[in-house]
């Protein structure tokens, strides 16, 4: 990603192909914003069958709104697919329906986010997760919408 560009960060990977070589590393042990990191490589490359497979891997695990939506996007506006808009409106009532937790640095602190132990860490880490996907969830519900507004029906495959 773009930690990847900054040469001055010692820590960081210093190309893509080492971001992606981590990234596989993390996907293998279920890190699912390591395998959504790749599924946009492939996306990126053109590579829309490894997309939807990470994408589809990534909702099976924890239903993260970001995977729901580019699926959705994906079988919406047919990339490297066949336009589904029955099916893109599954996945895009998966994102808009995600269950997210509310995030502010007060709840954390609540939580004892002060004392770095390895639980903390995790949930302070789950909990910046969540905020990051607030965009998919509003975004999901805005072409659900959208779309539904055409007079198409969910597939209800999802």
């Amino acid at each position: 990603g773009k930690l990847a560009q900054d040469r001055s960060a010692s820590c960081v990977p210093t190309s893509s192909a080492t971001a992606e070589h981590y990234w596989s590393m993390a996907a293998k042990e279920g890190y699912v914003l390591a395998i959504v990191a790749l599924a946009e490589v492939r996306k990126d490359t053109g590579d829309w069958k490894g997309a939807e497979a990470g994408w589809r891997k990534a909702l099976g695990l924890c239903w993260l709104p970001e995977a729901a939506y580019n699926l959705g996007v994906m079988y919406g506006l047919g990339y490297g697919v066949e336009v589904d808009y029955a099916l893109a409106l599954d996945f895009y009532a998966v994102a808009r329906d995600a269950p997210l937790e509310p995030f502010s640095f007060e709840i954390a602190l609540a939580e004892g986010a002060t004392v770095v132990g390895q639980r903390d860490v995790k949930r302070v880490a789950y909990l910046l997760l969540m905020e990051s996907q607030k965009e998919f969830v509003e975004n999901g519900a805005a072409n659900f919408a959208s779309v539904q507004r055409q007079g198409l029906v969910p597939a209800k495959l999802v």
